[in-house]
């Protein structure tokens, strides 16, 4: 049995942008949107066709779903054919030094040296998206796999086209930025000393990012058509002038709180799982 429904999936790659993509995700998939995580031990850590039906058991009129376990080589396009993955990337230098600090921030003082020994760390983004440090796999699944591919430096035209490739649903692209990292000396300071580093361990994902930037990002903006910086421009200006509405915010986090968490959080304690878990 497959589940047929359009859902919308971000995979989330960290400190891309994503949690500001994610309260707009919300906001427009209001109560239909899910920050999910790996459910059962089968998972292996990756958002799986299993979990995805458990979701949809929670709450059926899910139209979209988004998190750091969500991946594109799963098998949940296999029960969900209709599955729309979406991601944003970033420039891997700035991508590093961003984690880096929140690294810092969260967990106390590490040197940088100690920081760019984590296996975990080299063409993060690469492996994110093709399950491994391949580069033409990843390339692939981006060209064949994803309804959109954006990279964080160009967010406002990433949003203005997926309004566009999600009509006639009324998405609403207007949001102020979220988590944005300060402390620029640090990041000059980490610039100067350990750029070529950082580069060394990121060549795939400066690759990858190229491609998304280049081909993938230019050939959307080439299918919009000729009003595409017309209303770039003006998605830039609604950003300026617009002011979140506190009510659906609200209601959206009692919501995750008092039900999806305490739910989902059951499951993986039945399943032989931490109550809490990767998103």
């Amino acid at each position: 049995m497959s589940n047929s429904r359009d859902i919308l999936a971000f995979v989330h790659i960290g400190k891309a942008g994503g949690t500001t993509l994610i309260h707009i995700l919300r906001r427009n998939f209001f109560l239909s949107s899910f920050d999910v995580r790996p459910l059962s031990k089968n998972s292996e850590g990756t958002f799986s066709a299993d979990d995805l039906r458990k979701i949809l058991l929670i709450n059926p009129r899910i139209r979209c779903v988004m998190g750091h376990s969500i991946r594109a080589y799963s098998d949940t396009i296999d029960y969900a054919p209709n599955l729309r993955y979406i991601t944003i990337l970033r420039d891997p230098v700035s991508r590093c030094i961003s984690q880096y600090q929140q690294r810092v921030s969260k967990h106390g003082e590490i040197d940088f040296d100690t920081f760019l020994t984590r296996d975990w760390l080299p063409n993060l983004q690469t492996r994110f998206i093709a399950g491994s440090q391949d580069l033409e796999l990843a390339k692939e699944f981006l060209e064949t796999k994803f309804f959109l591919v954006g990279i964080l430096e160009e967010f406002d035209a990433f949003l203005t086209i997926l309004a566009r490739k999600l009509l006639p649903y009324g998405f609403d692209p207007s949001y102020q930025p979220m988590r944005v990292a300060r402390h620029s000396s640090i990041r000059d300071e980490i610039l100067y000393k350990y750029k070529e580093r950082i580069l060394e361990l990121h060549q795939l994902d400066l690759k990858l990012y190229d491609y998304a930037r280049s081909t993938l990002l230019a050939r959307e903006k080439l299918a919009y058509g000729p009003t595409f910086d017309a209303d770039l421009a003006t998605q830039k200006q609604r950003n300026q002038d617009w002011s979140p509405s506190r009510t659906k915010p609200a209601i959206d986090f009692v919501v995750r709180k008092a039900y999806y968490d305490p739910v989902t959080s059951l499951i993986r304690v039945l399943n032989g799982l931490p109550a809490k878990g990767l998103r």
